[in-house]
């Protein structure tokens, strides 16, 4: 959407609504610059449209079109290239199929039912303050800071018996690597003990001949 763009959708607006100074038109608008031209803001001024431009990072919960529509624009778009490719193995789709599919999941879409829905799911008409339970308001995570509150006494005498250590080099390499690569390389190494060999003397108790191996030397 461009300013201009937004422009010649105005005057198609305020051709179909019909605005007067008795009876004025409320346009929901997001936040987006095309939205707040200087132009757009002079038409709906001497064409008795109110504007009324949604809180930064809410419309999924106060735009109808967000709550109510898209989903099922999205869902019956779907819908449509599934069967069209059923229909057409073989095929893909292409910008010469989107058109016609988007206008039959459009027809679906944008009926009276979902239109009204979407705004009585905001509480946009019938106005409802208290459509949203308390707990949409709380901060998120990412936004939330905790309040610094100060130690007592007692608090920043244990803090001082605490000796921290610095983490060295080789906790920090401990920490990276697996468990048992780090045992590999910090165990000791295992040294095989010389094993006699099968080849040696003997001295027999019945005879003085001594044994070597399987031959006997006299």
């Amino acid at each position: 959407m461009t300013g201009d763009l937004f422009l010649i959708w105005m005057n198609h607006f305020i051709d179909n609504v019909r605005p007067t100074p008795k009876k004025r038109a409320l346009l929901i608008l997001d936040g987006h610059s095309s939205h707040k031209s200087y132009e757009a803001l002079e038409l709906a001024k001497k064409r008795s449209v109110v504007l009324f431009c949604l809180p930064a990072h809410c419309t999924p919960r106060l735009q109808p079109l967000d709550v109510a529509f898209f989903g099922p624009l999205h869902k019956y778009y779907n819908q449509g290239v599934t069967q069209w490719l059923k229909q057409n193995p073989g095929r893909t789709v292409t910008i010469y199929q989107v058109a016609s599919l988007f206008n039959k999941a459009y027809d679906k879409t944008a009926t009276l039912e979902i239109a009204l829905s979407g705004f009585r799911t905001t509480g946009i008409s019938p106005f409802n303050r208290d459509i949203f339970p308390e707990h949409m308001f709380l901060p998120s995570l990412t936004t939330d800071v905790t309040e610094d509150i100060p130690a007592t006494e007692e608090e920043r005498l244990n803090d001082d018996l605490v000796d921290v250590q610095e983490p060295n080099e080789m906790q920090l390499v401990n920490n990276l690597l697996p468990t048992t690569f780090m045992q590999q390389m910090t165990s000791r190494p295992t040294v095989a003990e010389p094993q006699p060999s099968a080849d040696i003397y003997a001295t027999s108790t019945s005879n003085s001949k001594k044994i070597l191996g399987p031959k006997f030397i006299d």
